[in-house]
C-alpha cells in the first residue's frame, strides 16, 4: 500500500499518487490518503471509481505512527512553491518505510539516499516511481531493508547531532 499524509493542497501534489494508480492494473497496488484539505472534494470525486483508492481523515500525532505502519511505501510528491522541509518524511523513516519523494520536497535530498531507502524523483515524473514500485512492492525483503536504512538514517537527526554540528560550524568559523 503507497501512504500519502498531508494536507490536500496544490503544492503537495496528492493527484499524482491517482495517476500512478491508472498507470497500473495491479488491484494489489492501493493508496491510503490520510488528511483533509482544499483539494478534498476534487480528490474524491477522482478516486469514485477506483475502490483501491481509500481516504482517512486528518489525524492528529498520537494516531500517525500506526498510520505510518499501514503503508508500505510513503511518498511525498510536492511540487511545491513552499514546501520547506517535509516533516511527514521523518516521521516516516522513523517508523521504517522506504521514502519516494520529489525534488520540490526540502528535506528529500538530505534523507534519501537513492535506492537505499527510497528514491528522490523529479517532480510529476512517473516513469522513476513505476520502475521503483515495480522493484520493491514485491518485494518483502527490499520493503524491510529500505525501511530498516530509513530508520538507520533518520536516527542521525537528532538533537545532540545537531548541536555537534552547529559547534563544529562554529569553530570553523573562527
Amino acid at each position: 500500500m503507497l501512504l500519502f499524509a498531508g494536507k490536500f493542497e496544490p503544492k503537495k501534489n496528492p493527484f499524482f499518487l491517482v495517476q500512478l494508480l491508472k498507470r497500473h492494473n495491479n488491484p494489489r497496488l492501493k493508496v491510503l490518503f490520510v488528511g483533509n484539505g482544499l483539494l478534498e472534494n476534487i480528490l474524491k470525486n477522482e478516486a469514485v471509481l477506483d475502490d483501491r483508492i481509500m481516504f482517512i481523515d486528518f489525524q492528529n500525532q498520537q494516531q500517525m505512527p500506526v498510520i505510518y505502519r499501514v503503508g508500505d511505501v510513503f511518498l511525498m510528491p510536492s511540487i511545491g512553491p513552499g514546501e520547506t522541509w517535509g516533516l511527514a518524511l521523518n516521521e516516516a523513516m522513523a517508523c521504517g518505510k522506504p521514502l519516494i519523494a520529489s525534488d520540490k520536497a526540502g528535506g528529500a535530498i538530505d534523507l534519501i539516499e537513492d535506492q537505499k531507502n527510497g528514491i528522490m524523483m523529479s517532480f510529476n515524473t512517473l516513469d522513476p516511481v513505476d520502475v521503483f514500485l515495480e522493484r520493491i512492492l514485491g518485494d518483502e525483503y527490499l520493503l524491510h531493508k529500505m525501511g530498516n536504512r530509513s530508520k538507520e538514517i533518520i536516527k542521525q537527526f537528532n538533537y545532540l547531532n545537531t548541536v555537534d554540528q552547529i559547534g563544529a560550524i562554529m569553530a570553523a568559523i573562527k
